[in-house]
């Protein structure tokens, strides 16, 4: 469990910082991440709570480890999932936005 944990903090923190920097870069606006951050844990913690409590209540036969190792093989499925998904959709934006460009120049 702890492993788990560790990995996902470390992919998260990463991922977390340079998104929500981005975003604020990308607004313009004065300021710095710190909220989005806080409220990004915020909802992490949140979510490790609802996932004992829903394993306390609707799987409650199964021990710990077992439902653990169940829900990170799901929530890594549809991690990589996603991730494709976006993936793919910026991929296609950036080649619209490519050709846009292109257009724009040719006129």
């Amino acid at each position: 469990m702890a492993w788990v944990s560790v990995g996902m903090y470390l992919a998260y923190v990463p991922f977390g910082v340079a998104l929500f920097e981005r975003m604020m870069a990308g607004s313009r606006l004065a300021g710095t991440s710190v909220f989005a951050i806080q409220l990004a844990d915020g909802i992490g913690y949140t979510g490790g709570v609802l996932g004992q409590l829903f394993r306390d209540i609707a799987f409650g036969q199964f021990d710990r480890l077992t439902f653990l190792l169940a829900f990170a093989a799901i929530v890594s499925v549809a991690g990589v999932v996603l991730m494709t998904f976006s993936g793919a959709v910026l991929i296609g934006r950036i080649a619209d936005a490519g050709r846009a460009d292109r257009s724009s120049l040719q006129s």
